[in-house]
């Protein structure tokens, strides 16, 4: 029958997630109308990958899902040395080498149907991770110490220029954390490892419990 509630709550959860579905699509839409914009802005060096936005404003990102490139801008350039400039662009090329870029996308992709006050905290949490993680990746070829130690700079010099949503290479809120990490590197608990198998078994018993609606909801439409 129509009335019957299963319909109807899965007639509300398909229209909340056709919005929702519908305005990620529309942001992403926006992003990418200002990647294009940086693309045009953006001067070509003699590596392929490494280019250079002319603006006085502290930026380093690494752009791009499967073929990404590395942006630095000219104000980056002008404040920093040559072995700091050596360790951002080691740190956004481990972006790229982790497809952190895709994987942020997925991760997007599959909570926008939470609600707003959930989205913020996972993706925060995903992004010092894959931070943390590319941080560790450039240990392997300059100093721990010399890291935490551009980390800082550059969280200065953004404060300095008061832009917090520009992408520059380090989040403020995440600084000590990252710098922590570098200084005294953590091993995950044996308890934590566990947590990862576990959300994946209650994930699967919630989708094969909702199979059983899903079919009934099916039945309205279809004959046997």
């Amino acid at each position: 029958m129509i009335s019957a509630w299963h319909s109807w709550f899965l007639s509300t959860v398909g229209l909340w997630l056709t919005l929702r579905m519908g305005r990620f699509a529309y942001q992403q839409w926006c992003v990418n109308q200002q990647l294009k914009l940086i693309r045009e802005q953006a001067l070509a060096t003699s590596d392929s990958t490494i280019c250079i936005l002319p603006t006085r404003d502290v930026v380093a990102m690494a752009a791009g899902y499967f073929r990404a490139d590395v942006y630095l801008s000219q104000g980056l350039l002008n404040q920093t040395t040559p072995d700091q400039q050596a360790i951002i662009i080691a740190h956004e090329q481990a972006h790229i080498r982790q497809f952190d870029n895709l994987s942020r996308w997925l991760l997007m992709l599959l909570i926008c149907p939470l609600p707003g006050f959930v989205r913020p905290a996972i993706l925060n949490r995903f992004t010092l991770v894959t931070e943390q993680l590319a941080d560790r990746r450039v240990t392997r070829n300059a100093e721990a110490a010399d890291i935490a130690e551009t980390l800082v700079k550059i969280a200065r010099l953004r404060h300095r220029i008061n832009k917090p949503g520009q992408a520059a290479f380090v989040a403020a809120e995440q600084l000590r954390e990252r710098v922590c990490e570098l200084l005294t590197p953590s091993r995950p608990s044996a308890l934590k490892l566990s947590l990862l198998p576990l959300a994946i078994l209650i994930t699967a018993t919630a989708v094969l419990s909702a199979t059983d609606a899903l079919h009934h909801f099916f039945d309205i439409f279809l004959v046997h």
